[in-house]
């Protein structure tokens, strides 16, 4: 089996660098700090499109 050379890189995949922060999202809502997890939510769904977008531009 041949991987396209997009799969073979050492750097981590576009999920990775999400985890900490995900457990971050869950610790608020846990703690029933819903105000601050929206906020930290919509700067993380922001930094994801932005590092997505500039993965599709040539």
């Amino acid at each position: 089996m041949v991987l396209p050379a997009c799969w073979c890189n050492s750097e981590p995949d576009f999920h990775t660098r999400y985890v900490e922060e995900n457990a971050s999202l869950v610790v608020l809502l846990r703690a029933g700090r819903r105000a601050e997890a929206a906020e930290a939510l919509r700067g993380y769904l922001d930094a994801a499109e932005a590092e997505l977008l500039g993965h599709l531009t040539p």
